[in-house]
């Protein structure tokens, strides 16, 4: 977030057809190391499949998380962590190589961006209800509505993923749609946080299917270290009654908010590249952008994980983990860099900015 509260990335972005984030403030560094690049490493597939009698389990390829190829099965019951398809990964953190739910979810995504896109998307958030046209207060109804019935939808898809972390990432979508469709009713601007939190899950949850779908999740996952395991993996709850993941800003949060931004500002020139724009048909500057985002993002995978596992909160442990794992897999590809790749830095981006986002929606109370 910048300092005048607008958005790094658009609401209700969809990955195939990403605009350019705007420019974010700079602020101290925290990560400055040089890229160590790494050579080209054959892809291993080894499936593991791991089957129960009540639900689809996943098969771990190489450090990555893949479902069963059985087809998604009903909602199970609210409440019961059993029926919870992901309720026994209680593992490692991993690259998701692909997952039963990225389908309907892109529905779900598709009709949330329908909404927003109605005028939403160009809001100035600094307005508070109070002051807003009929016209306004048409437009920031009809998302609270969607995110409503989208947050609801998505409740079913947290129950069905086996994947832990992806289930999590549900349930925040969940929470903070929720969270901002009821602010709707009195507006303050420091709750457009709920919205920008809300936003960089959905985000997050799209990249991470997009990843999964161009094959850059499983064939970069093999060359980049399994994560240890979580410290206290929280015990799966009930779906469709979640809560916030950071009911207050600490100092975990003092030190991620202003760190965020300048990551965000250190990679510019790699998220200004075309990615339409063959990487043989790069300039030396966009191959150096390239190298440069590299080297940032790998410094920031050690940062953000050790923020992480030091926060005490286990959802963000493990999106910290994750976006962890997903910078070491950008920085992975780039001996063999293509368009596909990006999905990977973006995923880390997105988790990113869903921290900061929480933290900021924490403090607006």
């Amino acid at each position: 977030m910048s300092d005048d509260g607008s958005e790094q990335f658009p609401p209700g972005w969809v990955p195939d057809a990403a605009p350019v984030p705007r420019r974010r403030p700079t602020g101290n560094r925290r990560w400055v190391v040089p890229l160590a690049v790494l050579g080209v490493v054959a892809v291993v597939v080894a499936a593991v499949l791991i089957v129960t009698d009540d639900e689809p389990s996943p098969a771990t390829v190489a450090g990555t998380s893949t479902p069963s190829s059985a087809p998604a099965a009903p909602a199970p019951p609210s409440g019961d962590p059993t029926a919870i398809a992901s309720a026994t990964d209680t593992g490692p953190v991993k690259i998701i190589a692909s997952d039963m739910t990225c389908q309907p979810w892109r529905e779900i995504q598709s009709t949330v961006a329908s909404a927003q896109s109605g005028g939403w998307d160009q809001r100035d958030p600094s307005i508070p209800g109070a002051a807003w046209t009929p016209q306004l207060k048409a437009q920031y109804e009809q998302v609270g509505t969607a995110l409503r019935a989208a947050a609801d939808q998505a409740v079913a898809l947290a129950r069905q993923t086996p994947n832990r972390v992806l289930r999590e990432l549900y349930e925040v979508f969940t929470a903070y749609g929720r969270a901002y469709a009821a602010a709707l009713t009195n507006y303050q601007p420091p709750q457009d946080a709920y919205a920008r939190a809300n936003t960089a899950a959905l985000q997050a949850i799209s990249e991470i299917c997009a990843a999964a779908d161009g094959g850059s999740a499983i064939t970069r996952a093999t060359q980049v270290p399994p994560a240890a395991p979580p410290t206290a993996p929280a015990p799966a709850g009930d779906p469709a009654n979640p809560e916030r993941f950071i009911p207050q800003a600490g100092p975990t949060c003092a030190r991620w908010v202003p760190a965020e931004g300048a990551l965000a500002t250190a990679v510019q020139p790699w998220l200004d590249l075309n990615p339409d724009v063959p990487v043989a048909q790069w300039t030396p500057d966009q191959r150096a952008a390239l190298q440069s985002a590299a080297a940032q993002f790998t410094a920031a995978a050690t940062t953000l994980e050790a923020d992480g596992r030091g926060s005490g909160t286990p959802q963000l442990e493990d999106f910290a983990v994750l976006a962890a794992q997903y910078f070491r897999a950008f920085n992975a590809a780039v001996p063999n860099y293509s368009a596909a790749d990006r999905n990977l830095g973006m995923v880390g981006l997105r988790l990113d900015t869903l921290v900061s986002s929480a933290c900021q929606a924490a403090a607006a109370g």
